[in-house]
């Protein structure tokens, strides 16, 4: 009768640490699963409408002003560095504009905040 218990309870006990196994497993393919979500939102925003750039694309320009000779302002006030721009997540969206002289060159490229909602809590 004692080894019937014990292999009861070590059948619980093995099924148990099993079931503990898979469902932390599930939990991490729920989180990448949000994830893949959050992306392809931002994916398809950006699709259907070709103006909108993540936070990637105006610290590009940004980089680039100086040898350019633009000028890029973000919501509004000129940025010279990439620093300035902490209060924006990687994930943020922008839409952009360009203005051109009357020669075809470009002299401002203007970023207006589209959408912070995919921005992470640090």
């Amino acid at each position: 009768m004692e080894k019937v218990i014990a292999t009861i309870v070590i059948i619980v006990l093995t099924m148990g640490l099993i079931s503990y196994a898979i469902i932390g497993q599930m939990g991490g393919f729920r989180d990448t699963a949000d994830v893949v979500t959050e992306e392809e939102s931002r994916l398809n925003i950006m699709l259907k409408d070709s103006t909108v750039v993540p936070l990637s694309t105006v610290k590009n320009y940004i980089n680039k002003s100086s040898s350019g000779g633009y000028t890029v302002n973000v919501d509004g006030d000129t940025v010279e560095q990439t620093g300035d721009l902490t209060d924006y997540n990687d994930n943020t969206l922008f839409t952009m504009s360009k203005t051109y002289d009357e020669y075809g060159k470009i002299t401002v490229i203007s970023f207006t905040l589209k959408d912070q909602s995919f921005a992470k809590a640090t």
